[in-house]
């Protein structure tokens, strides 16, 4: 009966051995996959352009073609939606799908609405704080500044101000840099390209493909950085 058993149980144990290397093998993978997730308006959803022009979407094709393994899990980012919107529905969708990296860009509709700055600003620290509870690495969110749409055709039309802009960047910059999270600056290059009209999206507001994929070009580094947990701090 013994000499029955023993080469079962020896079958048994190197079927376990082999189950348990596969497993450990996937669950490595996986924990290898970056899973990125967008929270934002719609400087982040390519509004006016589609959403597979986004800048997050190009953002994800290009590390791809680094060599990174990446997912864009879901991108959050919905137009008009304010830093309470992102707030109140944005981050609890973020916490559920439980990233490893992810991207800021809010509050050009709060500046473009008139929200007072002491709201903003305490409504992007709670996002801040709770989106590095889940990221948990602090390397592994980048905060994307707002661009100057008061330089757009319809900005300039309307007479749109920059100085709120310019007031919500700084709260941006500060509150990103107390908590050493890296800021790509995309408000210099946004008003560079204003001077070119086909910068813009045919509703005169948003970007056009062509400006997203400059907005990418400077993302991309800092990204590249934030995720090999590199020192590189602002782009500009």
């Amino acid at each position: 009966m013994k000499k029955i058993w023993l080469p079962l149980i020896a079958v048994f144990l190197l079927f376990s051995s082999v189950m348990i290397l596969k497993n450990k093998s996937r669950n490595s993978s996986q924990s290898h996959t970056i899973r990125y997730v967008v929270i934002g308006d719609s400087y982040s959803n390519g509004e006016g352009t589609g959403t597979g022009s986004a800048w997050p979407v190009l953002l994800a094709d290009h590390l791809r073609d680094e060599g990174i393994d990446i997912e864009l899990v879901k991108n959050l980012a919905q137009s008009g939606w304010t830093s309470e919107d992102a707030l109140r529905a944005q981050i609890p969708a973020l916490e559920k799908l439980q990233p490893n990296f992810a991207t800021l860009l809010i509050g050009a509709n709060d500046a473009f609405r008139g929200i007072p700055t002491e709201t903003f600003q305490k409504n992007f620290i709670s996002i801040l704080d709770r989106m590095l509870m889940v990221l948990k690495n602090k390397n592994r969110l980048l905060v994307v500044t707002i661009p100057d749409y008061s330089l757009s055709p319809e900005g300039k039309i309307y007479g749109l101000p920059s100085t709120p802009i310019s007031t919500f960047n700084d709260i941006i910059k500060n509150e990103a840099q107390k908590r050493e999270l890296m800021v790509v600056d995309i408000f210099p290059l946004s008003r560079t390209l204003a001077l070119d009209p086909k910068m813009f999206a045919d509703d005169g507001l948003h970007p056009s493909v062509e400006q997203l994929i400059e907005w990418e070009k400077i993302v991309a580094p800092v990204a590249l950085s934030v995720i090999n947990h590199g020192m590189v701090k602002s782009a500009k």
